[in-house]
């Protein structure tokens, strides 16, 4: 991905440095969570898995770090590009699309979906107040930096990181945990650094 090339609004790219420290910071939690739900777990399968899961993602997180920010930024510029795409009237991809796609995008589109609603339930109102800001962002109606976005880049970080499909969920699962935790923060300062920087 070649992402250091899009040029992006300055504001939206201060924003997307906070929350790629968000996510450095989501990707420790989740390697020290793997540890403290290895030490709990009642079964030495589940427990092998959990430990051969952080050993891997130790490994992989700067890996996993890098994907997520060039994904993000990817994600970021091609909704910048793109507002004269035909998209329904509240700017949501028209499920009816889902018959032309294989069942894999199907499960990709499902669980970025159930991951920006567990980002977007933890940081409501900070997410709201970030929202107030998009006028004057000029970069469209909708927020792009919205949890989906947010989750379409973590779950294409975690594919980058591992080939195999169990370690993909027990990864998946602990950095919704972690991410939801820090994007609380992380929507806060970002309404605090638009603010700042004088945006309506």
């Amino acid at each position: 991905m070649n992402s250091p090339d899009l040029r992006l609004n300055p504001h939206l790219e201060a924003a997307l440095q906070r929350i790629r420290t968000a996510a450095e910071q989501a990707a420790e939690r989740c390697a020290e969570g793997l540890g403290l739900s290895a030490l709990s777990a009642g079964q030495l399968k589940r427990r092998d898995a959990l430990l051969s899961a952080q050993f891997l993602f130790r490994k992989q997180q700067i890996n996993f770090s890098q994907n997520f920010y060039q994904s993000l930024r990817s994600l970021v510029a091609a909704e910048q590009g793109q507002k004269a795409e035909p998209v329904t009237s509240k700017g949501k991809k028209d499920w009816t699309e889902l018959s032309l796609m294989d069942d894999e995008q199907v499960d990709a589109l499902v669980a970025a979906d159930r991951i920006g609603l567990a980002i977007g339930h933890q940081s409501e109102w900070e997410l709201r107040e970030v929202e107030s800001y998009v006028s004057g962002l000029k970069s469209g109606e909708r927020n792009p930096l919205r949890p989906e976005l947010v989750a379409q880049a973590l779950l294409e970080a975690v594919n980058a990181v591992s080939e195999d499909e169990q370690t993909r969920q027990t990864l998946t699962d602990e950095l919704t945990r972690s991410m939801a935790q820090e994007m609380r923060a992380c929507y806060a300062d970002i309404a605090e650094l638009f603010r700042s920087r004088g945006l309506r």
